[in-house]
């Protein structure tokens, strides 16, 4: 059997961990569902797809959440999804100076 200090120490990780990453959310970010730990949305976004109804669920977080929301794909990384072509057209075309220096993300790349 574990003893307390085991216990303790494995409480206490978990709740550090936990705790990381919901700090690791700024206020800064457009709302979004609020996400699991470690997993983040990725199982609700599993769940709908493999039904045929993904595009409805981000549909009506779209409508929920508003034009600009933010998703998280697990372990903390996320991701800003804009449904309003004219704050894309701001995002990307009018303001491509401040955009094109993000990140690149791995997952697609071939």
């Amino acid at each position: 059997m574990l003893d307390f200090v085991s216990v303790f120490l494995m409480f206490f990780m978990v709740l550090w961990t936990w705790k990381f990453f919901q700090s690791s959310y700024s206020t800064k970010v457009p709302p979004g569902p609020k996400p699991w730990p470690l997993v983040g949305n990725l199982p609700e976004l599993i769940m709908e797809s493999s039904s045929g109804k993904g595009d409805q669920l981000l549909r009506s977080m779209g409508k929920k959440y508003g034009p600009i929301m933010t998703l998280d794909v697990g372990l903390g990384n996320l991701r800003i999804l804009i449904f309003d072509t004219d704050l894309m057209i701001q995002a990307f075309i009018k303001n491509s100076n401040i955009t094109s220096s993000r990140p690149i993300n791995y997952q697609l790349k071939f």
